[in-house]
């Protein structure tokens, strides 16, 4: 998905070859930090990702859900309010089971949960919510009374 992000950069000027050298470093600290053989790594967790960090982002329990997407400076989840240390341990995973093994289904389930979501919106403010709104958000339905 990366290169969907990065197309533009060539345009405005920077050398493809600096964009793939980045890009190719910042891979190789991504696999360092997908480890639990390290723990706390001290003055270093307040700058960068380290894999106590990443756990926190792969982790399933509600307090760790959308939290953790810097790639290499935590700082960056710090600045816009998307930092959540790591308190008990992890589990990996996601909140529901989706009960496949199919690649495709696996690889875009939340983007058609999306997409069905979007497409049966009511309103067009809670459409763009849906984008907006931490996961899971759903609009709620005001409930009438009987008397």
């Amino acid at each position: 998905m990366r290169p969907l992000f990065y197309w533009v950069l060539p345009i405005i000027g920077f050398n493809p070859m600096m964009i793939l050298t980045m890009g190719s470093l910042a891979t190789i600290y991504g696999f360092w930090t997908h480890t639990e053989y390290i723990n706390k790594l001290g003055v270093l967790e307040y700058i960068f990702v380290t894999p106590s960090h990443h756990r926190v982002h792969h982790g399933k329990y509600d307090e760790y859900i959308d939290h953790n997407y810097a790639n290499v400076f935590i700082i960056w989840d710090r600045l816009f309010g998307t930092f959540v240390p790591e308190g008990k341990q992890v589990t990996y995973g996601i909140k529901h089971n989706i009960h496949t093994y199919n690649v495709f289904i696996i690889a875009f389930h939340e983007l058609i949960a999306l997409l069905k979501n979007l497409w049966s919106s009511k309103k067009l403010l809670n459409a763009l919510r849906y984008w907006f709104r931490p996961p899971g958000w759903q609009p709620k339905i005001l409930e009438t009374k009987v008397a």
